[in-house]
């Protein structure tokens, strides 16, 4: 089954460009024009990446980025800029910023190549595949421990239930 992207950018040949460079590439994607068209899609369905600009209509992609996070915290989330004024805030500070507050997973200045985007989509799905591997594992131990811790309290229970002989339970 193909990995969804939901790609978040107002400049619709940049989403569309997008849309088909992933599609090409074996990925499921839909787009969102705003912010609030983004939110609609992410809340009715589940996206493994959420690949949007910084700048948007009304609301920053760091401000949206930040209510996904709350809502759906595996989400990874890709944030693009093409807007930066090196002179006052530097691509690299912008990029350190971002992922400092943990809301973004990575961040790509635009334009952004085929191979740079399939290969960070594909390094943190593999992340997140490790990752799930590993809450996975490690529900089934906690599940494994707690029924064995159960098992005595379950024998003293059904111990009690039956109660002392000539006694009814």
């Amino acid at each position: 089954m193909p990995k969804k992207v939901l790609i978040v950018d107002d400049e619709v040949d940049v989403a569309t460009s997008l849309k088909q460079l992933l599609e090409l590439s074996g990925y499921y994607c839909e787009v969102a024009a705003t912010a609030a068209e983004a939110r609609t899609k992410f809340d009715q369905s589940f996206f493994d990446v959420v690949l949007m600009d910084y700048v948007l209509p009304k609301k920053t992609g760091l401000q949206l980025a930040s209510e996904m996070k709350k809502k759906k915290p595996f989400t990874r989330i890709i944030m693009l800029s093409g807007l930066v004024d090196n002179d006052k805030y530097p691509q690299a500070q912008l990029e350190k910023d971002l992922l400092d507050i943990a809301i973004c997973d990575r961040y790509l200045m635009k334009p952004v190549s085929k191979d740079q985007l399939v290969g960070v989509l594909t390094e943190l799905l593999r992340d997140l595949d490790d990752k799930s591997k590993d809450w996975e594992s490690r529900a089934k131990d906690e599940l494994r421990v707690r029924a064995a811790d159960a098992r005595p309290l379950d024998d003293k229970i059904k111990n009690n239930l039956k109660g002392k002989p000539g006694e009814k339970p």
